[in-house]
């Protein structure tokens, strides 16, 4: 789904005995006041062989004027505004490492994140091998507020499809090549373009490994484009509703993806979507269109009889809306939805 190839910039040799260069792209829209903290922490690392490049994404604010505080301690570029996955790419294209970390502007890093991850892939046997550090989500207004999630997941497609928790993306550690092989980030995304550079990436079938310590912080606060819930979902049902055209084909290299996960996967990206009241018809028609078909090839999408009777009598839509409504008022709408 990207748009372009991705332009490839030489990773920085690697002389025997020597630590490979990690590259931390930080992409930055209208948060100079963030922006210090990020930077310090990515210069922080005890680790040492890191390039930290900045893409200002057409600020209107000192971005600028912050980033060249750094001096040559960082790269900066300045770019016509073009989205987060503009600016990565941006950054993609620049960076020299041999591995890849992204990390947002108003996010930062533990010291010894990379001093963790970086063993983690250089001892690998698989080069397709990612690393993930646990992630700490909290509130810009109280920064005691949070939650670790720690992370226990083996390969990066499988524990998508079956929900698997890890908090920001800022806590992966990529193999450059890697991000280049898929295009890097899809430029048509406003919404969950993690998620669908993450798909696309676990197509090449990635192994993770898990460091379960804290690597990265992620600040929650109004500005946080994942606040808008509902374009977010509708987002990952259009990752989604690729990836099963993807997969169906019996001929496809990717068949194997095509199974009960991703029935539950959809199924609860959808239920989202009734929850959240979309209107996008379109978009519920051709997820239900799915959902009938994964149901008729792996089975009924809920085991639970109710609604699959509910279903039977109202439609798949109707029976939802049911069930948020009867969640509502049982007082038990922070259930899981699966």
């Amino acid at each position: 789904m990207a748009t372009s190839h991705m332009d490839t910039a030489s990773p920085t040799p690697v002389p025997n005995g020597t630590q490979p260069l990690v590259s931390i792209i930080i992409p930055c829209y209208r948060q100079a006041h963030l922006l210090p903290q990020a930077v310090d922490s990515a210069l922080g690392q005890t680790y040492p062989h890191v390039e930290v490049i900045v893409v200002n994404d057409g600020s209107d604010d000192n971005t600028e004027e912050v980033a060249a505080g750094y001096g040559d301690r960082i790269r900066y570029i300045h770019q016509e505004n073009r989205g987060l996955s503009g600016a990565r790419n941006t950054g993609i294209r620049h960076a020299r490492g041999v591995y890849l970390k992204f990390l947002d502007s108003d996010d930062h890093l533990h010291p010894e994140a990379l001093a963790w991850q970086v063993p983690q892939l250089t001892s690998a046997d698989n080069p397709k091998t990612i690393s993930l550090t646990g992630v700490r989500e909290y509130l810009h207004t109280d920064p005691n507020q949070f939650v670790d999630y720690t992370p226990t997941a083996q390969n990066l497609l499988g524990d998508l499809l079956r929900g698997h928790e890890w908090g920001n993306g800022s806590g992966f550690l990529y193999p450059a090549h890697l991000v280049r092989a898929v295009d890097g980030f899809d430029e048509r995304l406003r919404r969950a373009e993690d998620w669908n550079f993450l798909v696309r990436l676990g197509l090449l079938d990635i192994p993770i490994r898990c460091e379960p310590r804290v690597g990265a912080y992620y600040r929650i606060h109004r500005g946080t484009l994942s606040n808008d819930y509902l374009g977010t979902t509708a987002s990952a049902c259009r990752t989604l509703l690729w990836l099963h055209e993807l997969v169906r084909d019996p001929a496809s290299e990717h068949h194997r993806w095509y199974g009960p996960d991703l029935r539950n996967c959809l199924h609860t990206y959808y239920r989202l979507l009734v929850r959240l009241k979309c209107e996008d018809q379109e978009l519920l028609s051709n997820v239900e269109s799915c959902l009938s078909e994964l149901a008729f090839q792996f089975g009924p999408i809920s085991t639970q009889r109710a609604f699959r009777v509910a279903t039977t009598l109202l439609g798949l839509r109707n029976a939802e809306r049911l069930r948020w409504n009867l969640l509502k008022v049982t007082g038990k709408t922070r259930q899981t939805v699966r």
